[in-house]
């Protein structure tokens, strides 16, 4: 079984994560950021996720686990895999 990969944008900055769990944060993920995350490994999917910016304002950081993002509309992405 392969990995999962995501990205998430909140305005002015930006998470990678690699199953889940957060590898790195700044105003923007570099292509060569993104290779050297991916590469040597079996991602088995690359999802794309909109952070709330308010939200992100508040908290000023990218969380640990990406189920804990919050998204445009105030839901958790982790809410969002329970529906």
């Amino acid at each position: 079984m392969g990995e999962q990969i995501a990205l998430v944008d909140a305005d002015t900055w930006q998470g990678l994560y690699l199953n889940s769990k957060l590898i790195y944060a700044d105003h923007s993920v570099s292509v060569r950021t993104l290779m050297g995350a991916v590469l040597h490994r079996h991602i088995d999917g690359f999802d794309i996720y909109e952070a709330d910016y308010e939200w992100f304002d508040i908290v000023g950081n990218m969380p640990e686990n990406l189920e804990n993002v919050v998204l445009i509309g105030g839901k958790t992405i982790g809410e969002t895999w329970e529906t």
